[in-house]
């Protein structure tokens, strides 16, 4: 008898994936429980960032792997939506790159002033920081009477603190030399009322700023804006995601509107001309 005959095939065991290929299937497996359990479709952000936030959050709440998220996202609602904000925050302060918002002064606004109404967007505001800046200097340039100013994001517990207006007094120090080096000609404290440790900015610019929700990936353009100050959220998003976010702030410009990006961001390629390439500013061609 042939025992080699009767002896079973040899059976080949696959190659275990590499660590990096397992790190992936578990951001990719996570990014879909989050998708099914909140409705956020976070899958179009840059993975760098994305990854290297979850794995922050995964130790904050002692997993030791990205899938231990998983069950805790499927089986507790105020997991799923910490972990979003998580993965979307946007760090934002008022007067970031002063010369950015001193370029604006004296390249955008004074194009604006012949307009008889003035609609602006500041897409993902975040914690309002920036937004407020962006009043103080449109009520510096005597544009924030006749401006209708709009602030959204797609979380709904972020906007409510941007409409709270308060930050830590610190912080407002922190930014008082940078809004002076774009242009500001006031004592910043004018713009704010301090008590203790904390300050809440002043009545008159939280009453121009108009809130709202709206998600840059589900949902569609906002209106017909003059002036789109959207700086540094291009870069979150990954290559088709991105140009999916550029074409919709494009549309969202009225002929002549212009949009102020990040400084390493991208430029529109067409239908666009060039304003300030450092600042990041470009104006929408007359169709």
């Amino acid at each position: 008898m042939n025992i080699g005959a009767l002896s079973p095939p040899m059976l080949t065991r696959p190659a275990f994936a590499s660590g990096m290929d397992v790190e992936a299937l578990e951001l990719s497996l996570l990014l879909e429980a989050l998708r099914q359990r909140t409705g956020h479709d976070l899958r179009g952000l840059a993975q760098a960032t994305v990854e290297r936030r979850a794995q922050a959050f995964a130790r904050d709440t002692g997993s030791a792997v990205l899938s231990s998220l998983i069950p805790l996202v499927l089986h507790d609602a105020s997991v799923a939506e910490a972990l979003v904000r998580a993965l979307t925050r946007r760090e934002v302060e008022m007067f970031r790159d002063p010369w950015v918002h001193r370029a604006l002064r004296e390249r955008v606004f004074p194009s604006l002033r012949a307009l008889p109404h003035v609609k602006a967007w500041a897409p993902n505001c975040g914690t309002g920081e920036e937004v407020y800046g962006l009043a103080i200097a449109l009520a510096e340039e005597q544009l924030l009477d006749r401006t209708h100013l709009y602030a959204t994001d797609a979380d709904e517990e972020v906007l409510a603190r941007a409409r709270e207006a308060i930050y830590s007094l610190e912080r407002m120090q922190e930014f008082t030399p940078q809004y002076h080096e774009a242009g500001g000609s006031l004592s910043f404290s004018e713009y704010y009322h301090a008590r203790y440790a904390a300050v809440v900015m002043a009545p008159a610019l939280r009453s121009r700023v108009i809130f709202a929700h709206h998600d840059l990936m589900s949902d569609g353009p906002f209106g017909e804006m003059n002036l789109i100050v959207c700086r540094n959220v291009l870069l979150s998003f990954d290559g088709p995601q991105q140009d999916l976010v550029s074409a919709l702030l494009a549309d969202s410009l009225a002929p002549g509107g212009y949009l102020c990006l990040g400084t390493h961001e991208p430029l529109p390629p067409v239908g666009f001309e060039v304003v300030d390439e450092r600042a990041r500013i470009c104006r929408r061609l007359p169709t």
